[in-house]
């Protein structure tokens, strides 16, 4: 797995490839968290690219979301059609706003 992270405006853009699951979700949970510390309440998660995802990786996710809910903001963009199927599965697609775009995500997370 790979993530980068952008800055657009005040929000992080974080994007995320390849799989997310319990020996590579440390990655993305570092970089979220580094996020958090440096007091980045507006992220928005690019899962374009991103193949997989087991529940460690979920619940690195709804960890983020949980942080951030009621102080920032937090949404999930261009997620691929098999990961975005597991987050409606597991409910996480009724907390977490899950955009088509990463314009969309961004303007949401900024409101």
């Amino acid at each position: 797995m790979k993530v980068t992270v952008k800055k657009e405006g005040d929000v992080a853009l974080v994007l995320a490839s390849g799989e997310i699951d319990a020996v590579t979700c440390g990655e993305l949970q570092e970089h979220l968290e580094r996020l958090l510390k440096e007091s980045c309440n507006k992220i928005v998660l690019d899962l374009e690219e991103v193949t997989y995802i087991s529940s460690a990786g979920l619940r690195v996710i709804l960890a983020t979301a949980q942080k951030l809910y009621g102080t920032g903001g937090f949404a999930i963009s261009r997620t691929a059609e098999e990961v975005r199927s597991i987050l409606e599965m597991v409910g996480l697609a009724s907390i977490i706003s899950l955009c088509d775009s990463q314009e969309e995500a961004i303007n949401l997370v900024s409101q």
